[in-house]
């Protein structure tokens, strides 16, 4: 440790053990949040505007230094790109979080997702086609889906988790893909905003608690309807929604949508979960899955097979309560 401190005029200060430590911001304090955190000295000009701090409560004004964009510019604190990795998975490569237990590793020790239905899924889309990925989580349908359509296809991905929309992001630039369109909220019936939990990559939304401690202490994500964000879409094709129990919730904002375009959904089924977070029953939301008398749904088996329910929805709970998990994947297609 120096004996001596020296100001930014060149002039000596006192022994390090000598000088007083207020609560509030030294001229001294203000040069160092430059030196220290910005990594540059001030330049004249703009010593003047910040020597407003002077007198400000210390830890305020080291707060607004660590906030501000050309102290994250330096990357100080990102977190290691040893925790992600670019997975080759043969047609596109993905950006996925290696320690993530809900899907990164799978992906990651597999190099694929859920077989059954990225097998399914490759059997519905083809090139030009339009597809909407609700819960992209960190975007390996999203990206799967803009291999298959091509550029002349499109895909709509629906992720209000920041860290899954910069992976997704980071993917389709890794890609070539400029055919995806990513909106950072949650697909749901209403628009306004809602309470973010989640649990690895994986999260839910919820009407959000009113009182101020709980809302200081929730993430709020923004949920927008599908007829509002789409409705200059001609039309779309394949929808693959996947969002931990609001399915209703989601598909039911975007009503018109699903009327206008009659599109082929594969979506997760639990219903448990339905009632959980769309507080409907499961038979409710297979209702709003046969958008018309000649829609029909299947469930996806996990060995590959399917097994066709028709239009018959007790069928459906059925082979989920039969399949001893929590959830199944199902398809409703049109027929005609």
């Amino acid at each position: 440790m120096p004996d001596r401190y020296w100001r930014p005029d060149g002039e000596r200060t006192l022994n390090a053990w000598e000088r007083p430590f207020p609560d509030t911001c030294t001229e001294d304090d203000l040069y160092h949040c430059f030196r220290l955190l910005l990594g540059r000295p001030p330049s004249a000009a703009e010593w003047a505007g910040h020597r407003v701090f002077v007198g400000g409560e210390i830890g305020r004004v080291v707060s607004d230094y660590l906030s501000s964009r050309e102290f994250k510019n330096r990357g100080l604190l990102a977190p290691p790109t040893g925790e992600y990795s670019a997975v080759d998975l043969s047609d596109f490569q993905l950006y996925v979080p290696i320690n993530d237990a809900t899907v990164g590793q799978h992906i990651f020790q597999s190099k694929t997702y859920e077989p059954h239905v990225t097998a399914a899924i490759r059997r519905a889309l083809g090139p030009g086609m339009i597809f909407v990925d609700i819960g992209a989580n960190i975007g390996f349908f999203t990206i799967l889906g803009a291999h298959l359509v091509g550029a002349n296809g499109r895909v709509y991905a629906f992720e209000p988790y920041q860290l899954n929309v910069k992976l997704l992001y980071a993917s389709a630039k890794l890609n070539g893909f400029e055919h995806i369109a990513v909106f950072p909220f949650a697909a749901s019936d209403c628009e306004g905003l809602l309470a973010f939990d989640n649990v690895g990559s994986n999260g839910q939304v919820t009407t959000p608690h009113a009182d101020l401690p709980s809302v200081l202490d929730t993430t709020l994500v923004y949920g927008a309807r599908l007829d509002t964000v789409l409705r200059d879409v001609a039309r779309v094709d394949v929808i693959k929604v996947d969002v931990e129990g609001a399915e209703y919730r989601a598909l039911h904002g975007g009503r018109e949508l699903l009327a206008r375009s009659r599109p082929t959904i594969f979506s997760e089924f639990s219903p448990p979960a339905i009632t959980a977070l769309s507080n409907v029953d499961a038979q409710t939301y297979l209702g709003l899955l046969l958008i018309d008398e000649h829609y029909v749904i299947d469930a996806l088996n996990v060995d590959g097979s399917v097994t066709e329910c028709g239009r018959d929805v007790a069928r459906v709970v059925r082979s989920f309560e039969q399949s001893g998990v929590d959830h199944i994947d199902i398809l409703a297609r049109p027929i005609v």
